[in-house]
């Protein structure tokens, strides 16, 4: 056969001459993402239980200084407890692994691997809260690194990130991660009784290699100056590999 030199999928031409995918001989699935926990140098993913982590959830969602944090997720923000619980326990019982995320053993947030499809090896970054004092954190990429990590050490050959289009920091988040942008689905869903076009992102496992040493580099102490300032954005670390 034939081989076409493409930048992450070559194609073969069959014998009538016709473009077709890639034979993976190798591929046998990944592994859907087990409930253990995921720890790193700043922060540590512990899948939540209702009984173990509601009220804990429920006061940090409480310490938000307004409701902008909830505008492009699909529920909040959470007028009372018992409608906070309801909320939980529904998404405790959804196809998903729901991780709490705490920083010096205090929760911070929540982010999930969702939609996970391991005859296809594909799988799905979703469900990202952070709450302030998380936000712009060195715990908050690694959080994304442990994620990443996990993902593709299952085999997983894609991991998707989706956002609504006007979800800037969403999508400048993507980005930074070394997510690449795939398109932007038009009318895609409903949220909250408004229009929600959802932008697609995507990292394959032949880009995790570089994207993990950009991640490792950036997240150095070395990087960081005596007053806890960058040396090199994770953009520049990226370059620089």
């Amino acid at each position: 056969m034939n081989k076409i030199r493409a930048p992450h999928l070559q194609t073969e031409l069959n014998e009538f001459g016709q473009p077709v995918g890639q034979m993976l001989e190798s591929w046998q699935g990944a592994t859907k993402p087990p409930p253990q926990v995921l720890t790193g140098q700043h922060s540590q993913l512990i899948p939540l239980s209702f009984a173990q982590h509601a009220e804990e959830l429920w006061a940090l969602t409480n310490r938000e200084p307004d409701a902008s944090c909830w505008t492009y997720l699909p529920y909040g923000p959470f007028v009372t407890q018992g409608i906070f619980n309801e909320w939980l326990q529904g998404m405790l019982a959804e196809d998903l692994l729901l991780y709490g995320i705490f920083t010096n053993g205090q929760i911070q947030g929540w982010c999930a691997l969702m939609r996970s499809d391991c005859k296809a090896g594909s799988i799905e970054i979703g469900h990202v809260y952070y709450s302030a004092s998380l936000r712009r954190t060195l715990a908050a990429t690694e959080v994304m690194c442990l994620l990443l990590k996990q993902v593709f050490t299952l085999a997983y050959r894609r991991c998707e990130w989706k956002c609504n289009s006007l979800n800037e920091p969403s999508k400048q988040a993507a980005l930074r991660l070394g997510f690449q942008h795939e398109g932007l689905f038009r009318q895609a869903t409903v949220v909250k009784g408004r229009n929600r076009n959802t932008d697609w992102f995507s990292m394959l496992d032949s880009e995790w290699p570089q994207q993990h040493s950009a991640m490792q580099h950036w997240l150095s102490p070395a990087n960081f100056d005596e007053a806890g300032q960058q040396k090199l954005s994770l953009q520049q670390c990226r370059e620089a590999l």
